[in-house]
C-alpha cells in the first residue's frame, strides 16, 4: 500500500508543480529525502530538528540525504528550486500530513517512507536506519576507505 501511495505521491507533486522548478519525481533514486512539515519557522520541533541538521550536515551528505522545509502556508526551496503552495498542498494530502502539523518524513531513494514522525529526529536514528538499508550497504561498499 505504501509503494502504490507512493507512486500516486510523485505523480501527484509532479502534476501540481508544473508551475514550479521542484518537482519530487525528479529526486527520485537520485537523493534521499528529510520532510520537514511545520507550522512555521518558529515551530519550536522545526528549530530542533534544524539545529540537528546543522549539527550533522556532514553525515547528512554523506547519506545524500536532502533537506525538504515545507511550511504552511508559504512557499519553500529545497536542492535550489522553488516548492510553490499547491506542490506543498498535493503532497501534504497525499502523504496525510495536515496544513500546519508537524511531521518528519524519510522518504528513501525508492521513494517509499522509510519514517514518519511527530517529533524531531536525532541524527543518529536516521544514520541507523538509512545505514541499514540495502542501497546504502551498497553505497558504503563502493566508497574508497580512508587510511587511518
Amino acid at each position: 500500500m505504501v509503494a502504490s501511495c507512493l507512486l500516486g505521491f510523485f505523480a501527484v507533486a509532479t502534476a501540481s508543480a508544473e508551475e514550479s522548478s521542484f518537482r519530487l519525481a525528479d529526486l527520485q533514486w537520485k537523493h534521499r529525502l528529510l520532510l520537514v512539515f511545520a507550522a512555521n519557522e518558529e515551530d519550536a520541533r522545526f528549530a530542533r530538528q534544524y539545529a540537528e541538521w546543522q549539527r550533522t550536515v556532514a553525515g547528512m551528505e554523506e547519506r545524500d540525504l536532502l533537506w525538504v522545509p515545507l511550511m504552511a502556508g508559504k512557499p519553500s526551496r529545497a536542492a535550489g528550486r522553488t516548492i510553490n503552495l499547491a506542490s506543498q498542498e498535493a503532497i501534504r494530502r497525499v502523504l496525510g500530513v495536515n496544513s500546519g502539523e508537524f511531521a518528519v518524513l524519510l522518504v528513501g531513494r525508492d521513494g517509499g517512507v522509510k519514517l514518519r514522525k511527530a517529533e524531531p529526529v536525532e541524527a543518529i536514528s536516521l544514520f541507523a536506519l538509512i545505514d541499514a538499508m540495502p542501497m546504502r550497504r551498497e553505497e558504503m561498499r563502493r566508497q574508497p576507505r580512508s587510511k587511518p
